[in-house]
């Protein structure tokens, strides 16, 4: 957007005092009547009401419109030639398999879990090479001790980490473009948004609401050529992440970190255009930091995963099942799932995946599902040959 809007919008919200808008200081903008007539409103509305008026003008009426604009007249061609599609540069990676070079990632867990940790101990990494932002939209006050404990024991120095005081409204034009004109200078090549309950004020079951917010994430990114990550919360079993499916759509990668027996487990739950990286351990280490206080930061665990760690709940019943003397000779689809009790829906689901990773098999359309040996042998690994009653 011109500057002289940008200034113009500004005042607007904070002046006490308010000139007409001059149309002819909007350079490109003046070709736009929605731009012309949005500075005309703002300042009909300050002339009826003040700052006040103006307030309610920007948040129900004008902003949506300076901001559809802004992006419409700011946005890059995008058209590009089959032929040139060689040409684009394979994936980059900020932290290796994992989080891309101007890639949106969603980390996502429950509280206390330790995501913040794995996003931060991320942060930190990079931030020793290259610039990164860090939104501490919540629980900042620990993150003076967090930081210092990782420079401590890592022996490291501050290098070229920023973390920014508060929540941002992403979706908010004003507010992002405020965030952005305090980093631009920075030129971050990674922004942590902690957490997206924090830096959003719509519905998060709406996927409108969700959406724009993620469009607002890709203008950041686009403009700056930069990585987004967002934290998340789980729904409140803790199976997904809570809201609109908006989000994940909208993610290149998804990373779920979950709490497993006291470790923290790290497992990919959606990699866009690469392979998914494999599953992980890590674990909480306190560090003293000074005058009696400590904290933590996230180190390798002796753990290793194994195909039994990526099971969902729904995937180990069936192979418990499988592996009882009630099939000891296999289970017919509609008994197994009888046995389940699982909805048509999520067993074939099951089946499938189960069958992808070679650990059932049946050798005919209506033959009886067995183990494969890999089946078996996590099945005696997991302790799962023993009696069961079917319901």
């Amino acid at each position: 957007m011109s500057d002289y809007a940008v200034s113009y919008i500004k005042n607007a919200l904070n002046c006490p005092t308010l000139s007409p808008p001059d149309k002819t200081q909007l350079n490109g903008y003046s070709q736009r009547p929605e731009i012309w007539e949005a500075l005309v409103s703002l300042a009909d509305a300050h002339k009826i009401g003040g700052n006040a008026a103006v307030q309610t003008a920007w948040k129900e009426q004008v902003s949506k419109t300076v901001l559809d604009v802004a992006q419409i007249v700011n946005r890059p061609k995008k058209l590009i030639h089959g032929s040139e599609l060689e040409h684009m540069p394979p994936t980059r990676w900020l932290i290796t398999d994992e989080i891309p070079e101007e890639g949106t990632v969603i980390v996502f867990g429950s509280p206390g879990v330790g995501k913040s940790f794995k996003t931060l101990d991320d942060a930190e990494r990079v931030g020793q090479h290259k610039p990164v932002v860090y939104i501490m939209g919540e629980g900042k006050s620990g993150y003076k001790a967090r930081h210092k404990a990782w420079l401590t024991f890592h022996k490291r120095k501050d290098e070229k980490l920023y973390f920014y005081d508060g929540g941002v409204m992403l979706t908010s034009h004003m507010e992002r473009e405020a965030f952005l004109d305090e980093i631009r200078e920075i030129k971050p090549v990674m922004i942590v948004v902690d957490t997206f309950a924090r830096c959003f004020d719509g519905e998060e079951n709406s996927s409108r609401d969700v959406g724009a917010f993620m469009r607002a994430c890709d203008a950041i990114r686009e403009e700056l050529h930069c990585a987004m990550v967002i934290v998340h919360h789980t729904t409140k079993g803790g199976a997904t992440e809570r809201g609109s499916s908006a989000m994940r759509g909208a993610a290149d990668v998804m990373i779920e970190v979950s709490d497993d027996e006291g470790m923290i487990k790290v497992a990919c739950s959606k990699m866009k255009d690469s392979a998914d990286f494999a599953t992980y351990y890590r674990k909480l280490l306190e560090v003293p930091v000074d005058n009696g206080v400590t904290s933590c930061v996230l180190v390798s665990s002796d753990k290793i995963a194994t195909k039994a760690d990526e099971l969902t709940p729904n995937q180990r019943q069936v192979i418990q099942w499988l592996a009882s003397d009630v099939f000891d000779k296999g289970a017919r689809s509609s008994d197994l799932k009888n046995a389940t009790g699982l909805s048509q829906g999520s067993f074939f689901s099951v089946l499938n995946s189960l069958s992808k990773r070679h650990l059932i098999r049946k050798e005919a359309k209506y033959d009886p599902w067995v183990l494969t040996t890999a089946g078996a042998d996590l099945a005696r690994r997991l302790g799962y040959y023993k009696n069961l009653i079917a319901a």
